[in-house]
Formats: C-alpha cells, sequence, structure tokens
C-alpha cells in the first residue's frame, strides 16, 4: 500500500496501487454488508485474504470484544470469569460483555497452541467500560516472529 478503492458494479470492491490501472486484489460485498463492514486484510504470499466481518453496534455491543486471530495457531483466552473461548487460526470469535455492564478491570489470560500444549502469551488485567466495544486484532510480529495484539475501541452509546 498505500491503496486506493472503488466499488464496481455496486457489489465488487478493487484495490490498486498508487497509479494502476488493474487492481491487485478485488473482493465482493454484497450490498447487505455494504454498511457496518470491518475489513481485515491478512498477507498470504504475496496477495492478502480478506476477512468480511459485518459490525452493526446491534451486533457487537458495548462491553464486547470481537477477537479476529490473524496467526497460524490456535489461540484461547480467558476473559473475566468467563469460559477461555477458543479461537482457530484465521477465524474470529465474540467475547460477549463479561461485565453485565460494569465499567472494572478485568483479569485476561491469552494462551497459543504449540504442537499440543497450550502455552501463556499473556496475563494481564484490562479495563472494561461498557460505553465501548473493542475489537482485537492477534497477529504474529514480523520483527520476532511473536504473536502480537492490537486493540482498537469504539464508543457505541
Amino acid at each position: 500500500g498505500p491503496f486506493s478503492a472503488t466499488l464496481r458494479d455496486e457489489q465488487y470492491l478493487d484495490f490498486y496501487e498508487p497509479g494502476g490501472k488493474v487492481p491487485v486484489l478485488s473482493t465482493m460485498i454484497p450490498p447487505e454488508l455494504q454498511k457496518d463492514l470491518l475489513l481485515v486484510f491478512i498477507p498470504v504470499k504475496e496477495s492478502f485474504e480478506v476477512l468480511k466481518i459485518h459490525a452493526p453496534p446491534s451486533t457487537i455491543k458495548g462491553g464486547d470484544h470481537y477477537v479476529i486471530n490473524a496467526t497460524t495457531t490456535d489461540v484461547a483466552i480467558k476473559f473475566g470469569a468467563l469460559k477461555p473461548v477458543l479461537i482457530h487460526s484465521k477465524k474470529s470469535a465474540l467475547l460477549h460483555d463479561p461485565a453485565a455492564g460494569k465499567s472494572l478491570t478485568l483479569p485476561v489470560i491469552i494462551q497459543q497452541k504449540d504442537g499440543d500444549q497450550w502455552k501463556p502469551v499473556t496475563t494481564e488485567n484490562w479495563p472494561h467500560d461498557p460505553r465501548f466495544r473493542t475489537f482485537l486484532f492477534l497477529y504474529t510480529s514480523e520483527r520476532d516472529h511473536h504473536m502480537a495484539f492490537h486493540g482498537i475501541t469504539q464508543r457505541v452509546d
């Protein structure tokens, strides 16, 4: 990138390199998904795989965490007192508000599958606020090849 994008025939999103005349990547976006859509680009060899996530506030609510696992291994996340949630490679999961709408700090444990064993990646406390929803991206760092994560919060009230 950076890429520019145009919508062709009201359903194909074409991405162009600067000055490019031919799209380097095209993906179909049905009309019913064109609002509240989150696109996640996962590098695959010389191109990208595009995950299309319909993310209306009525589905991903305040206090919820939507987790996208862009790593090559399975991960498990224990959020607050909830049971751990398994998220397979290149899949996602919605972790609903574990605090019943209260603002507080919650313990979080993230583990990664290594062969037949689960290994902890991080154990920490996360602030929780029911006025915000969070999109959490898990990926493998190109620098050190360890799991990294990036969260984006969005106010929903």
